[in-house]
């Protein structure tokens, strides 16, 4: 068996068990402060990856919850970066094209 030409075993597997311990790397991630100073700077562009239906407040990101987007954003809804065939993020060509002029640093959210 493969999953896109790699490797696959139904075996166990011999690692031995270990603690994770999470540390966010600076510059990797937006603040809430963040993104409030991006907000109609006019030199960064917010991203957010919900679907159409959610970004326009159509309907509720979670059940229940409220619904809409960060005041100012674009929407590129995380379906949209996925290659259906392989699952993987399509090439960085497709993405630029995807992106277009947005400018500036992309903070994301979901």
């Amino acid at each position: 068996m493969d999953a896109g030409g790699r490797p696959v075993s139904t075996e166990p597997s011999g690692y031995p068990p270990a603690t994770f311990v999470a540390r966010p790397r600076a510059g990797l991630f937006a603040t809430k402060d963040d993104v409030l100073a991006a907000i109609g700077s006019g030199s960064t562009c917010v991203l957010n990856a919900l679907s159409p239906d959610q970004h326009s407040g159509e309907r509720p990101t979670v059940p229940n919850g409220r619904a809409g987007r960060i005041a100012g954003s674009r929407n590129l809804p995380w379906h949209d970066v996925i290659d259906p065939a392989t699952q993987r993020y399509l090439l960085v060509e497709r993405l630029r094209e995807l992106l277009g002029d947005v400018g500036g640093p992309r903070p994301s959210g979901c």
